[in-house]
């Protein structure tokens, strides 16, 4: 699964939920810290809740590619 030539991967707070179409695997929030070094885009788009408040630290940059592109929208 890909779109545009990327294989589109998601985290969610229920992954039981479901998966869109265009997404090739969907992942437990959780589970952000293994996934982040794999990765080469990350887009947040997330609401703005006390849950979400710095998704992304120092940590978890510290965990992304050294020429990772982060989105924040």
């Amino acid at each position: 699964m890909s779109v545009f030539g990327a294989r589109v991967e998601a985290t969610r707070r229920r992954v039981d939920a479901g998966r869109p179409e265009s997404v090739a695997a969907v992942h437990a929030s959780s589970a952000l810290g293994d996934l982040l070094p794999n990765w080469d885009v990350v887009v947040l788009a997330a609401p703005h809740t006390a849950e979400t408040e710095r998704i992304i630290g120092a940590r978890e940059l510290s965990l992304m590619k050294r020429d990772a592109i982060l989105v924040n929208i």
